[in-house]
């Protein structure tokens, strides 16, 4: 942490680190509680409630400190890391209790869906890149008819 940042900053960024980790870490004991959902949900205390709970609020709390304290670079590979590994995460917790005969369905569907959909963010990434190239270039014709 950089030494010119005030005791309020600090205080600010510890408030953000234990709120997160604690809210987190409810959700993850909430998650490890959680044994069945359809028809009724059934949640039931257990070593998983413990292990969901101490695992989200570190885990929490290393993310954050890393991110609020690393460089750039890193820091934006750390995020985009945490994003994919999460999505991967849910999608698993999720699909545990398809029924065997249609989680392959559901699973190439998923992939499926992501291909496209990452085609179209390459797409609209690319198609961004030439509308601000283009922008630049009329941009620096017209200081040039300007002289």
């Amino acid at each position: 942490m950089p030494q010119n940042d005030s005791k309020q900053e600090r205080d600010f960024e510890k408030l953000v680190i234990w709120a997160s980790s604690f809210s987190i870490a409810v959700l993850g004991g909430c998650l490890g509680s959680l044994k069945q959902v359809n028809p009724t949900i059934i949640m039931q205390f257990s070593v998983a409630s413990v292990v969901g709970f101490v695992g989200g609020g570190v885990l929490t709390a290393l993310f954050l400190r890393i991110v609020l304290h690393g460089n750039k670079r890193r820091r934006s590979v750390l995020v985009f890391a945490a994003a994919i590994a999460s999505v991967v995460g849910y999608f698993l917790f999720a699909i545990k209790n398809v029924a065997r005969e249609t989680r392959s369905d559901v699973i190439i569907g998923t992939i499926a869906a992501l291909t496209v959909l990452s085609f179209l963010a390459w797409v609209i990434w690319r198609l961004g890149q030439y509308l601000e190239s283009d922008q630049k270039n009329q941009d620096d014709s017209e200081r040039e008819e300007t002289r």
